[in-house]
């Protein structure tokens, strides 16, 4: 497709195109919940419904979203969770009170680009073209990088991270999950199947959603920027900063972080064998399941059981770390 076909295409469907719903999870966001709002109803894309469930703020973030649900009340729904369900759950419910064909996922302080709805759903259209529209659909993005001022701190996630998300299968993203909520849409096909979301055992929503379309679906990235993903103190998730040298090798010889993120992956793989395992390909079952006993293995052994199984990361050198932090 050339460029000048894609900005035909692009501005053809934002015109007339079907409802996109927007889930809006909120804790607290008051300080930068505006300019996402701002973003959101300046989109290209005309059609589209946000669904906020707040998840008991203590700030402003109540008093923004009611007064943008009047200026926008066909446009802005706002509910809130009776307890707190934390940021998987939240989104979670989110997607059990969504009813559109097509669901986006929004955070509560990012800024979305203007065709960012659009650009999406001229893949989505195409791939549900190819596959029919019962065929589980993600399509995601590549996103800048900026601070909580706005600055920018890198024009590409995916380059500072080392990935190729273009050789992503299900069980590269055993290893490493490759999807930013906040720059995905997904087909109803795909929300079905993903219902309902184990909150409790779900990494989050953004990585269930990707293991599923990967194993079941078509995942397709686009290598464009059409989120700037702020980054701050108060971030649920983040991207992480840069570390030191001394920090490194302090990591190789022992990693928190990544103990807890191995039992967590462990802990998901295990849901999604008991919720898929019996439909999944066989060297897909094998590799979640070598997943679900790899934190009690040693490190020769995780290494090998990656192997064996063919569980690695994208980019190469980001597999060696990988492997070396094991």
């Amino acid at each position: 497709m050339t460029d000048g076909i894609q900005q035909r295409s692009v501005k053809a469907i934002a015109a007339e195109g079907p409802l996109i719903e927007i889930a809006l999870a909120t804790y607290n966001g008051e300080r930068y919940l505006p300019e996402q709002l701002d973003s959101l109803f300046a989109q290209s894309w005309i059609n589209i419904r946000v669904l906020a469930n707040d998840d008991g703020s203590s700030d402003g973030t109540l008093s923004i979203l009611t007064r943008y649900a009047d200026q926008h009340p066909d446009k802005l729904s706002v509910d809130c969770n009776p307890i707190p369900l934390g940021a998987c759950g939240n989104f979670a419910s989110i997607m059990e009170r969504s009813a559109a064909n097509y669901l986006a996922f929004c955070d509560q302080d990012d800024i979305w680009s203007a065709s960012k709805l659009a650009r999406c759903m001229v893949a989505m259209q195409q791939a549900e073209a190819q596959h029919g529209n019962s065929h589980p659909v993600l399509i995601y993005t590549d996103m800048r990088l900026v601070a909580g001022d706005g600055s920018v701190l890198s024009e590409s996630h995916w380059k500072r991270a080392g990935v190729r998300p273009e050789r992503a299968r299900f069980r590269n993203l055993l290893a490493q999950n490759l999807v930013t909520g906040c720059t995905m849409m997904a087909n109803r096909a795909l929300i079905d199947l993903a219902l309902p979301v184990p909150a409790g055992d779900a990494i989050m929503h953004d990585y269930w959603l990707s293991l599923i379309a990967s194993a079941f679906g078509t995942l397709i990235p686009i290598p464009e920027l059409t989120v700037d993903y702020r980054q701050h103190g108060s971030n649920v998730v983040g991207v992480g900063g840069g570390l030191s040298w001394v920090q490194r090798l302090r990591r190789f010889r022992s990693d928190s972080v990544l103990e807890t993120w191995l039992d967590a992956a462990a802990t998901q793989a295990s849901a999604f064998l008991k919720r898929f395992g019996a439909v999944l390909r066989e060297e897909d079952r094998s590799a979640l399941t070598a997943m679900t006993v790899l934190p009690r293995q040693s490190w020769l052994q995780r290494n090998l059981t990656l192997l064996r199984h063919g569980i690695r990361r994208t980019g190469t050198l980001n597999h060696l770390q990988f492997l070396v932090r094991l």
